[in-house]
């Protein structure tokens, strides 16, 4: 668990809850399930406009994802930088990049 702050206006603190890393070769698509309920957990979007909100995902996913998966990540989408790219982008490179080496069981 971290704590975050939620802005200067505010002075509250709080626990925010993580996860592991992602792992290239686990499955993508059970990795970002559990992304999306961290996002909600977390209420990521407590402090952001609307028109912020996807940055603060993609801020989160990049943060978590760890050293390896981001440089795998930002190989991929060369010669641009992951935080250049939309969640949603970034989520079809993983689901085409990682998904395809991967065997996600039901």
């Amino acid at each position: 668990n971290q704590i975050v702050s939620l802005g200067p206006q505010h002075r509250t603190y709080i626990k925010m809850a993580t996860m592991e890393e992602l792992d290239p070769t686990q499955c993508i698509e059970d990795w970002l399930e559990r992304f999306e309920a961290l996002v909600e957990v977390n209420k990521v979007y407590v402090e952001a406009d609307a028109a912020d909100q996807p940055a603060k995902k993609r801020a989160l996913l990049l943060s978590l994802i760890g050293p390896q998966c981001y440089r795998l990540l930002k190989s991929y989408l060369a010669p641009d930088l992951p935080s250049a790219k939309t969640y949603a982008e970034i989520k079809t490179c993983f689901d085409h990049q990682f998904s395809t080496k991967t065997i996600c069981y039901q």
